[in-house]
């Protein structure tokens, strides 16, 4: 078993129309590259009984990721962003995202931009800015 669970090796891309050949996500902040939430697929209740009853639900799978505010990445997802907002039009894409020290890749699929910071904030250094990305499924293969 490995005990490198580095980051700083790993590698993203988002695939989508404005983007064939993938727009490589870049100049990650210092302290996030990317999170996401936890799930819950499944609905449940307990009845005056004290019998519990459950089923699945599929549920959108949201990850955010956090760039510094002079990453390259963001000149494209500008470019997504307001592709989006003249044509009112949604553009969906998929994220690769490949983790070497894991030897993982994940697939996260039919994902559009759903929330993006435009402006960084001016702090005593301009801060980073966020882009979320809500998608239909993520899957996960060993490298």
């Amino acid at each position: 078993m490995t005990k490198d669970i580095t980051a700083a090796n790993s590698s993203a891309y988002l695939y989508a129309s404005l983007f064939p050949a993938g727009l490589k996500f870049e100049a990650y902040s210092t302290d996030s590259a990317w999170s996401q939430d936890n799930y819950e697929t499944v609905e449940h209740r307990m009845g005056v009984d004290g019998k519990m009853a459950a089923g699945y639900t599929p549920v959108e799978k949201s990850i955010t990721f956090t760039f510094e505010a002079n990453s390259p990445t963001l000149e494209g997802l500008d470019l997504l962003f307001q592709t989006m907002e003249v044509s009112q039009t949604p553009i969906f894409g998929s994220i690769i995202i490949t983790c070497p020290s894991i030897k993982k890749t994940f697939t996260l699929v039919n994902c559009l931009l759903t929330g993006y910071k435009l402006i960084p904030d001016a702090e005593k250094i301009l801060a980073p800015r966020e882009a979320t990305f809500v998608c239909e499924s993520i899957t996960s293969v060993s490298l």
